[in-house]
Formats: structure tokens, C-alpha cells, sequence
């Protein structure tokens, strides 16, 4: 969806329990994620009280979820 999470008063794509997603699908077959996007989604992810995630859909449409390692070893550990 074109400019979800886009507004300052509702940041991020889709909210969960515990995680803030940013969601981003590409018809190609890389994505480039830089250091700028993750500071901007772990902000917006600790103003909503929430953990941040990335959603990406490649060209191929494999989905991954890009976490925190933190996070990553707290939901397995569990």
C-alpha cells in the first residue's frame, strides 16, 4: 500500500501485539536497506511501545522478516 505508515501520526504499516512491521515488496530481486530505514523504524517502533520489524517481499515473492538480534534470540529462547 503506496504511503501506509506514511503519516507522522500513525508510523509503520501494520501494528501487532508486540511488533511495528514496515512492510516493503519489490518485482525486483533486491531491496536496498541502509542504516537511515532501520533508525527510522526502531524510533518509530519505541514511540509506539512496540518492537520494530521489516517486511520484504522480493520479485520472487519470498518473504522475510528482518528483527533485531535481541529480539531474534528472545523469541526463540522462549
Amino acid at each position: 500500500m503506496p504511503r501506509s505508515g506514511g503519516l507522522w501520526s500513525s508510523p509503520g504499516d501494520v501494528k501487532a501485539k508486540d511488533f511495528l512491521f514496515e512492510c516493503k515488496q519489490t518485482q525486483k530481486k533486491s531491496y536496498s536497506l541502509n542504516q537511515e530505514k532501520l533508525k527510522k523504524l526502531n524510533h518509530e517502533a519505541i514511540l509506539s511501545s512496540k518492537r520494530p520489524a521489516l517486511s520484504l517481499i522480493l520479485g520472487d515473492k519470498s518473504e522475510f522478516i528482518v528483527l533485531r538480534k535481541d529480539d531474534f534470540l528472545e523469541l526463540i529462547n522462549n
